[in-house]
């Protein structure tokens, strides 16, 4: 009786997991449906290249989510075939997923931190898409050998429950423990790579902006030198000439300066030898204060061209574009992580849910199917940053409503 108990009590856990995938599938193929729609046909891919092929990776992934409905539903001693074709697709397609997100953060890297090095041309992007898809067959195919229902010991509630789980490999031989770290070992490098990465990305992108708000706040060498300029005309404006009031006036010269607002204009006739070497004086003074603002500009200028360096330009677009990456990689890594530390626990302590409550053990189980959930917040990620995916979203449903609405010039009218 009290075994029965457990086993209800069991079903109740694999009941409130298997609720939550199905609705986390249903969001998932919908939402990765629209992501490959709008991505292949309707925006330009550019810098979202790998966008749609990550939507098809994880709508592939939502799909095979029913895998636990197969094996926590129906006899699963029926089902070795299934449990070894399933297993492989969970580990290949999760690979997939997560090496794809590790080639983004390299082409964000180059695009941001190394804007100078070539860039990632798209037949490239093709190749390295191939690369991750042959890798993660590679190392997934042994699945199709090891894997399959291996009966399982559980202790529960003090009690003892046997079942049979789908195991990718046996845990009672020390060959079969082997697989399982080795994989454990890719999926930790591919965390660390990733983060590694994209972490000078997000620094550099951050770096650029304040860089930008600084330099627009200061002022330039052409702000200095009519500040020049204008101390210049102030000087000889004050510079006074002396005039005879007996003499007739006759004409002037107009000595221009670059960049003055004003014109000096100096006495050149009728004037006595003392005015004579005055105004030679004051020319003088003008070829200096002329030589010391070309001097000055000319400084400038070489201090603005040996403090510039070859930088990167990243557009606001760009910054939302990086941004969305960004929190694409976080919601990888926090989907991917705790599983994997659940996943190595279970390979390494025997019978780990012995000194567990019901509680406990259900939130291992939902932390240890965080990985789904991966693939169904990707779609929202794209829809809240991607401004362009948003604008052709809701064109395509403001048309759509049209289309289905019908025109009231074929409504009926009541004859009353």
């Amino acid at each position: 009786m009290e075994n029965n108990t457990d086993r209800n009590s069991y079903s109740d856990i694999v009941l409130s997991r298997t609720i939550l995938i199905i609705i986390g599938t249903v969001i998932g193929v919908i939402g990765n449906s629209a992501i490959i729609f709008f991505y292949f046909f309707r925006i330009k891919r550019g810098e979202r290249y790998f966008i749609p092929l990550l939507g098809i990776v994880d709508l592939l992934a939502c799909l095979t989510s029913i895998r636990y409905l197969i094996f926590d539903y129906v006899n699963i001693d029926q089902n070795t075939v299934y449990c070894k074709v399933f297993s492989f697709l969970r580990v290949c397609i999760g690979g997939i997923s997560a090496h794809t997100i590790l080639v983004i953060s390299i082409q964000r890297y180059y695009v941001v931190c190394k804007p100078f090095e070539p860039k990632m041309t798209r037949s490239w992007k093709r190749v390295l898409f191939g690369v991750v898809c042959l890798i993660s067959i590679v190392y997934s195919a042994p699945l199709l050998a090891t894997a399959g229902p291996f009966p399982v010991n559980i202790t529960y509630t003090n009690h003892s429950l046997t079942t049979k789980v789908c195991e990718f490999s046996d845990k009672q031989s020390t060959s079969g423990l082997l697989y399982p770290y080795l994989l454990s070992l890719i999926i930790a490098l591919n965390l660390f790579m990733t983060i590694c990465m994209y972490v000078p990305v997000v620094k550099q992108v951050e770096n650029l902006f304040s860089s930008r708000t600084v330099t627009n706040s200061k002022p330039t060498y052409e702000t200095e030198t009519s500040h020049v300029s204008c101390k210049l005309n102030m000087e000889i404006d004050e510079t006074g000439i002396p005039s005879n009031s007996n003499k007739q006036q006759g004409s002037s010269i107009t000595v221009r300066i670059p960049n003055a607002h004003k014109n000096v204009m100096l006495e050149a006739s009728d004037v006595s030898d003392d005015q004579a070497d005055t105004i030679e004086v004051q020319k003088d003074v003008e070829d200096r204060m002329r030589n010391n603002v070309a001097d000055t500009v000319t400084g400038n200028q070489k201090a603005a061209k040996n403090n510039k360096k070859p930088r990167s330009k990243v557009t606001p677009g760009q910054k939302r574009i990086t941004k969305m990456f960004f929190y694409l990689i976080v919601a990888y890594v926090l989907s991917y992580t705790p599983p994997l530390i659940i996943w190595i626990i279970y390979f390494t302590v025997d019978d780990i849910y012995s000194s567990f409550t019901k509680t406990e053990i259900t939130g291992l189980f939902l932390l240890g199917q965080l990985i789904p959930l991966n693939h169904v917040v990707n779609p929202l990620i794209y829809g809240y940053f991607d401004t362009e995916f948003k604008e052709e979203l809701r064109k395509f449903v403001s048309k759509t409503k049209e289309q289905i609405a019908i025109p009231r010039k074929f409504h009926i009218k009541s004859p009353f």
